[in-house]
């Protein structure tokens, strides 16, 4: 994110497992530092250390975000069933089918106001079917994708 903030991004969309607002440090870790304080493990330990800094630069990042960067998370309502190891699959599934709503959810809710600087834009329909074209802006269809047309709604 921060790199496409420097190279000149206006707006940055952010998928993640939980909301920017939920940063800790697991309780596991802090006892895994105690035991392993002086151990060959140490490496280790200095990684997950590394880890968590980036993390929390990058929480902060996206709370406060420089200059006119607008940043937006698309995150489930409700913590995901699946774990980073050992998901069975219906937990998979379930938290699939859940990304996908909060995905479609963000697009119905935002694509309408996403700035851009040309026009219009087209994008390439990805249900199967026919090859259609899609003004991104008015929803018309089109026989080709162009940066512009004349479509009679963006005339």
């Amino acid at each position: 994110m921060q790199e496409a903030a420097r190279r000149g991004a206006q707006t940055i969309v952010v998928i993640r497992t939980v909301p920017s607002q939920m940063f800790y440090t697991p309780q596991w870790f802090k006892r895994m530092e105690r035991w392993l304080g002086e151990s060959s493990l140490q490496p280790l330990v200095n990684l997950v250390h590394h880890h968590e800094t980036t993390y929390r630069a990058i929480q902060q990042f996206i709370e406060k975000p420089p200059g006119k960067l607008r940043i937006f998370e698309i995150y489930p309502q409700r913590p995901l069933r699946s774990m980073a190891l050992g998901s069975r699959l219906p937990a998979l599934l379930e938290d699939y089918k859940t990304g996908r709503q909060c995905g479609r959810y963000f697009r119905q809710r935002w694509v309408n106001y996403w700035p851009t600087s040309r026009r219009c834009c087209a994008t390439r329909r990805v249900l199967p079917g026919p090859r259609r074209w899609w003004c991104r802006r008015c929803r018309w269809p089109m026989k080709r994708p162009s940066d512009h047309h004349s479509c009679a709604p963006c005339e």
